[in-house]
Parts: C-alpha cells; sequence; structure tokens
C-alpha cells in the first residue's frame, strides 16, 4: 500500500480497501479566496488613497482666507493714500492723523503675532509705536516684548517723510 489513507469496505459484496478521498481545495474555490485577498488590498488602497485627497482639499484655502499682517500693512499704506476704512482686516480701529506734514496711522486691538509681523514690516518705512512705546533699537524681541504687553496691541506708524 502506497501513501495516503485506505478504508475498509463493508458493502456486503467482499472485503476490501479502498483509498479515502482526501479533500482538495478546488482552484474555483481557491481563486475565490484570492479574489477576496484582491478585493480587500484594492479597497484599502482605495479608502487611503481617498483619505489623503480628502486631507488635501481639506488643508487648502477655499476662498475664505483669514487676514495676515501684509493684509494690514497694506491697508495702512492705503491710508496714507487716502483710503482709509473704518476698522482694519482685523476688525479694531483704524485711524490716520496728518500734523503739518507728518502722518501716523494707528490701528488697535491686534493679536500680538500680528502687531509683530506689521511692526517689523513698517519699521523699515518709519517709526513704529507700539502701546504707547516706540522702541529705540528695532529687533524682534524687542518688538515681541511691547506687543505681548496686553492681550491686544495698539500699532502705530509714523510714515517717514519722502
Amino acid at each position: 500500500m502506497r501513501g495516503g489513507s485506505y478504508t475498509a469496505l463493508h458493502n456486503g459484496q467482499g472485503a476490501g480497501l479502498r483509498k479515502k478521498s482526501t479533500t482538495r481545495l478546488s482552484s474555483s474555490f481557491r481563486s475565490g479566496q484570492e479574489e477576496k485577498s484582491w478585493w480587500w488590498q484594492w479597497t484599502l488602497l482605495a479608502v487611503i488613497v481617498g483619505g489623503t485627497i480628502m486631507m488635501v482639499v481639506g488643508m487648502t484655502d477655499h476662498g475664505a482666507s483669514v487676514p495676515k499682517a501684509g493684509d494690514l500693512v497694506q491697508q495702512m499704506e492705503l491710508a496714507v493714500d487716502g483710503t482709509v476704512a473704518p476698522r482694519n482686516v482685523f476688525g479694531g480701529s483704524l485711524k490716520v492723523e496728518r500734523s503739518g506734514g507728518q502722518i501716523t496711522v494707528t490701528v488697535e486691538d491686534l493679536a500680538p503675532k500680528v502687531c509683530v509681523s506689521a511692526a517689523w514690516e513698517l519699521a523699515r518705512k518709519g517709526v513704529v509705536v507700539i502701546n504707547g512705546v516706540a522702541p529705540q533699537r528695532i529687533s524682534a524681541g524687542r518688538l515681541s516684548d511691547l506687543c505681548n504687553e496686553q492681550d491686544s496691541a495698539s500699532l502705530s506708524w509714523i510714515v517717514k517723510p519722502e
């Protein structure tokens, strides 16, 4: 008797041995398992790609942009030329004072971070006064200290005469 298992026949016609059938997975069953495996892999890949796309789209700007310090600086420069809005781009007040040949633009209720960025940019174009203090020397650290003295800051810019 060669390999495999055998069972005895007891069917009334005589005793004998017959090879026991072994259960093997049919090729159609195996391909069904493989199809399921591939299906899960493609589904997982689609979920990952879809999630990545949604995350990238969610992080992009959809037109409702938040104002930046550069927008405030631009608004203050326009105010010098006569285009004065009652409020700055961050919602605080915006005032322009003209005294002789000197023009001062003042904005109030600024977040400290915006104050620092705007003051840094405007310091090259004139004198900045933060919360009533005009720093002798302009440095990022000094501007940050002055802008962070209170919850909101006041920034005045005295334009350099041309």
